[in-house]
């Protein structure tokens, strides 16, 4: 298992969910943030529907 980084790429963890065709959302102050809003977060909250194909084309993105 690789070592927990010390920043995370948000961009390229974006990139990788959509290349694997991973449908999510993304909510709270991230959201605002990609809308314009004038705020600082430092959270991503991207929940995803929890059905056995999204699952299963999230575990393919941890490889």
């Amino acid at each position: 298992m690789a070592p927990h980084p010390k920043a995370t790429d948000l961009s390229a963890l974006l990139a990788r969910l959509c290349d694997a065709g991973v449908e999510f959302i993304i909510v709270g102050g991230a959201a605002c943030v990609i809308q314009g809003a004038p705020i600082t977060t430092n959270d991503l909250e991207a929940p995803q529907l929890d059905n056995p194909r999204l699952l299963e084309e999230r575990a393919k993105t941890k490889r």
